[in-house]
């Protein structure tokens, strides 16, 4: 991954996340993808850029509804 990339990652989605509180939202939905145990990083977020790993979203308090 590219220096710095991960943070990037972050960054942008902790942003989702305070834009929608300052908005009043009561839920945010994002998709997910369960990668296989041992993916690297490039797989996960270069490969598959629209949808996040399901472990980085439960990072940031996601919780599966569906599957």
């Amino acid at each position: 991954m590219r220096h710095g990339a991960g943070w990037i990652e972050k960054s942008l989605l902790l942003a989702a996340i305070g834009e929608s509180r300052d908005r009043g939202e009561e839920a945010l939905e994002a998709f997910a993808y369960r990668y296989p145990k041992g993916e690297s990083v490039e797989e996960r977020f270069l490969v598959h850029r629209t949808v996040f790993p399901r472990d980085f979203l439960e990072e940031f308090g996601f919780a599966t509804v569906r599957s």
